[in-house]
């Protein structure tokens, strides 16, 4: 990663861009998505690629600004130009026009900057162009003014004037016969270092299930290791680039060690079916009387807390092995049964509609006081109630209340053994 052109002689400039390239590289890992490889210095300062697709970040970085105010980057930027001369190098060495247009209709070009280019008039074109709001013809036209509006050299005897340096950039993309497929796959983005240490931690806390008090701790603990794995690609002479098994194997045990709980709410805003009393669970409730159908607030409560316990139960499941989820359902189980004998212990096949639905509705009652624990994550009590709600509902339920539930709804033998 190049410094732009205020921090080329300043030592901290050049550590501040290689530290931002880390914490970007880091992020691109964190957010791996299944058949993506990421690379580092490979193909790009940052590369990721999907069978055929290729993401190219070149990355721009000055320790010029601030968080306010942070230094914008003009249409003719040293960084912006520098980049497309670079990016257009690499395409002309992939050989013919064909090959060079192949190469671009699979690729997606992205400068990243703590710069920010919300009025960089030039990136505004290249947006309207390719969300087809402007014309190719305007875009190529104000290229072309620019160059024709960018000062020349001068030599030190002020007669000998030659093209700048950074004409010759804006000439070059003007000159390159691909330019209108080129400009169709570039874009801008716009990070502070603060934003990418954002995302990082906020991945590590809630995809990674780890304690806001121990995420920076871990996110050091990653850049340390990231940073170490340069030295083992540097030795071995080989590019540095992980896929989601590679990265797991690498960086995997950190997690475990900096998670603690497992069990984390997933969704903040649950989307409740149209009809919830068809679920499962709200007939069973219905029946035995623990709900009215009337009471709109506590059924759409209810369908939030089964929905919101379902989702973090899975997403939970995927932090621990198999038998710790046998461990819990059977903990559950043991509680229902409990809960479930004891009041339908004098009810037999005779006994009246009115004793076997209070008998039911008692099981409710005491399920619905239970604390339940996932691991060492103590759920909270709607969490818990959720909990009894998601095994007593869908096709096979679970459990159920009333004592004949499991010929009524169809319910399933719960093994957890």
């Amino acid at each position: 990663m190049e410094q732009n052109e205020h921090n080329n002689h300043s030592g901290i400039g050049s550590i501040a861009g290689f530290v931002y390239q880390d914490y970007f590289f880091l992020f691109k890992l964190l957010t791996l998505q299944p058949g993506e490889k990421v690379s580092f210095e490979m193909f790009e300062d940052v590369g990721v690629e999907e069978n055929e697709k290729k993401i190219y970040y070149q990355q721009k970085h000055t320790i010029k600004g601030s968080i306010d105010k942070p230094i914008k980057m003009a249409e003719r930027d040293n960084d912006l130009w520098k980049t497309f001369s670079v990016w257009i190098d690499i395409l002309t060495k992939k050989g013919t026009e064909q090959q060079q247009r192949d190469w671009i209709a699979s690729s997606r070009f992205i400068l990243l900057s703590n710069k920010d280019a919300c009025n960089n008039t030039l990136w505004k074109k290249i947006q309207e162009f390719q969300m087809n709001e402007t014309k190719y013809d305007e875009l190529e036209s104000f290229i072309n003014e620019l160059y024709n509006n960018t000062s020349d050299s001068v030599y030190q005897d002020g007669k000998e004037i030659v093209e700048s340096d950074k004409k010759k950039k804006i000439r070059m993309l003007m000159e390159y016969p691909l330019k209108k497929e080129f400009l169709q796959n570039v874009s801008f983005e716009f990070k502070t270092d603060d934003d990418i240490i954002d995302d990082i931690k906020h991945n590590i806390m809630f995809q990674h299930n780890t304690p806001e008090i121990n995420v920076h701790e871990c996110m050091i603990t990653l850049l340390g290791e990231l940073r170490y794995s340069y030295k083992d690609s540097i030795q071995k002479g080989k590019a540095l680039e992980f896929d989601e098994e590679s990265f797991d194997e690498r960086f995997g045990s950190y997690f475990n060690i900096y998670k603690r709980r497992k069990f984390v709410p997933i969704n903040r805003n649950i989307d409740i079916p149209k009809e919830p009393l068809k679920l499962t669970f709200m007939k069973q409730l219905l029946e035995v009387k623990y709900l009215r159908a009337s009471d709109i607030d506590t059924v759409r409560d209810y369908a939030k807390y089964r929905i919101d316990f379902g989702n973090s139960y899975n997403h939970a499941l995927k932090f621990t092995g198999e038998q710790g989820r046998k461990y819990f359902e059977n903990e559950v189980k043991q509680r229902w049964r409990y809960h479930f004998n004891k009041e339908n212990i004098d009810i037999e096949e005779d006994s009246s509609e009115k004793n076997i639905l209070y008998a039911g509705r008692n099981v409710v009652l005491g399920v619905m006081k239970e604390d339940l624990k996932f691991e060492e994550d103590q759920l909270t009590r709607t969490q818990s109630n959720g909990c009894f709600f998601y095994f007593s509902d869908g096709e096979r339920p679970k459990l159920g209340w009333r004592y004949d539930w499991k010929n009524k709804y169809n319910g399933i033998e719960w093994i957890t053994e």
